[in-house]
């Protein structure tokens, strides 16, 4: 252990302690930046009650920590953020309390009894774990002790601190020897979750498998040469991989039974990917299945251990093909149609083809690959409305090629002013539909309002005005 770590190690052992708690209380109520009155007052408190520590490196920790705690409100249940210990930069790495508790019900549903939670970080995956396991069938794993200590502390469970491929094993034998000791249970199953390190890749955390630290490869090696029929693997992943990398990465590998690859959404947005694994030693080709899951509930219906969520699921392969080239040649018949956006997690999984076929089979697509949906039938439109995917709808009123006076003559004629100007792929401008919007609107006061869309079909660039009244689905 290297000085700087043994230095951040005995920062976090002091923020544990009552004296620690007391401070980060403080400085949290001081607000981010704190004043200088509280920072003043902070160094007086920490010259009386800390010997042994770089004071300037030791207060600039603290405020990290506090300004973690702050942020973690809107991703922790309040009793887990009022006394969360965790750098920002983790923080922003941890699965929040509804995805976590998704992946962990899911666990069980799987019929595991123990759990690692591997490069487990802060322990933002290791708290839903508990919860549903109970803190003696749930081991954490980091190569950083500061991140196995506070996972400890803030959980119950057991740490165990190092290499995570080097340490599986021996912690897949203590997860099974804790399972044992339970004369009810027959066939002990163990779940693994990782979730491995992702070095940067430009500005952002990368999402390519190249990114991954430990490796795809080394975390099924590790997880199989353990491995009984039946346990579970799960590794988060970021919500932008290339599901054919990874598929690719786990071609006729043996030992894997099924394999899933789900996206799941929360009320804000995609937060992950997860690649699911049933272990069976033996086995040859894995099945594979691709999942959208949107996470339906808020924070606080989540409080109470169940989150509700809407989900889709399809075998690779048996995706319909629902996408052919539309004949939009007469943009006058588009008038009327509903313009229909479907959830985004459902075409980041690649299942929205399949979706579309069962739920809304008159729908078609605007143009291929635009991600925007018209259909004229009442049934199509109930399909979109009947799921609690979240799904936008809007009716459209009048069409028209993209030329300065065609957009203008629409809006004249509809006595219109622009609300919100959309486009996809950059087709249109937004200084070019900005200088149309204006002189359109300057013409004429109180008109009634609409979205404006600039869109391009093949070729041609078309403009769409719609209702800006919107129908969101979910």
């Amino acid at each position: 252990m290297t000085p700087s770590e043994d230095a951040r190690l005995r920062a976090y052992r002091f923020a544990a302690t009552a004296t620690g708690a007391e401070i980060l209380a403080k400085l949290v109520a001081a607000g981010d930046p704190p004043s200088p009155g509280a920072l003043r007052r902070l160094d007086a408190q920490l010259e009386r009650t800390t010997q042994d520590f770089d004071r300037a490196g030791l207060r600039a920790f603290l405020c990290d920590l506090a300004r973690a705690r702050s942020k973690s409100f809107a991703k922790f249940m309040p009793r887990d953020a009022e006394h969360m210990l965790g750098e920002v930069s983790m923080l922003e790495q941890a699965s929040g309390h509804r995805v976590a508790t998704y992946k962990a019900q899911r666990f069980a549903r799987f019929g595991v009894h123990a759990m690692l939670d591997v490069c487990c970080g802060l322990g933002g995956d290791t708290r839903a774990l508990v919860r549903t396991f109970g803190s003696a069938s749930v081991f954490a794993i980091d190569r950083d002790a500061a991140a196995a200590f506070v996972t400890e502390h803030a959980t119950g469970c057991r740490s165990l601190v190092g290499d995570a491929c080097a340490e599986l094993g021996r912690a897949i034998d203590l997860a099974r020897a804790s399972g044992n000791a339970n004369p009810t249970t027959r066939a002990l199953l163990v779940g693994t979750h990782i979730d491995p390190a992702r070095r940067s890749e430009g500005k952002r955390r990368g999402a390519s498998l190249e990114a991954l630290d430990p490796s795809l490869e080394s975390c099924l090696d590790a997880v199989l040469e353990v491995a009984r029929d039946g346990d579970v693997l799960a590794l988060k992943l970021a919500p932008g991989l290339d599901a054919n990398e990874v598929l690719g990465c786990l071609h006729a590998r043996a030992g894997l039974d099924s394999v899933e690859l789900e996206w799941i959404a929360e009320p804000e947005g995609l937060v992950q990917a997860v690649l699911w694994i049933s272990v069976r030693p033996a086995a040859s080709l894995a099945r594979v299945t691709r999942r959208a899951t949107r996470i339906l509930a808020s924070m606080q219906e989540a409080e109470d251990g169940s989150v509700a969520t809407e989900t889709f699921a399809m075998d690779v392969g048996a995706c319909a093909h629902h996408r052919s080239d539309p004949d939009f040649d007469d943009l006058d018949r588009l008038a009327g149609a509903a313009l229909i956006e479907p959830d985004p997690v459902l075409e980041r999984a690649g299942v929205l083809d399949a979706w579309l076929a069962e739920h809304a089979p008159t729908s078609r697509e605007l143009w291929p690959g635009l991600g925007l949906y018209v259909d004229r039938d009442d049934a199509g439109r109930a399909g979109f409305e009947a799921t609690r995917f979240r799904c936008r709808a809007t009716r459209i009123l009048a069409a028209a090629p993209w030329r300065p006076k065609k957009v203008r003559a629409l809006l004249d004629a509809r006595r219109a002013r622009v609300r919100e100007f959309r486009t996809r792929g950059r087709a249109v401008d937004f200084e070019e539909a900005r200088a149309i919007v204006s002189r359109a609107s300057a013409r004429e006061q109180n008109r009634d309002t609409v979205d404006l869309w600039g869109l391009r079909l093949g070729r041609r660039r078309i403009a769409l005005l719609t209702e800006s009244t919107v129908r969101s689905w979910s």
